[in-house]
């Protein structure tokens, strides 16, 4: 994933790795960071989801609503 200018240029959700491409870890961490409740994900079937807006929350950005 090349890296958005922003944060409102990335997908309303981002799997663990395209998470983790951004925030700069491992996919590993991401997963650690769901089960610690440190980061909302959203489970379909077998696959995670992290919304956009979990991301920002993490960074301490506004809202996807507050963002333009």
């Amino acid at each position: 994933m090349s890296a958005p200018h922003d944060l409102a240029d990335l997908p309303l959700v981002l799997s663990a790795e395209e998470t983790a491409d951004v925030l700069r870890v491992s996919k590993w961490q991401i997963y650690e960071a769901i089960k610690r409740h440190e980061l909302r994900a959203v489970r379909l079937g077998r696959c995670l989801r992290i919304p956009r807006e979990e991301i920002a929350r993490l960074l301490g950005g506004p809202p996807d609503d507050e963002a333009t």
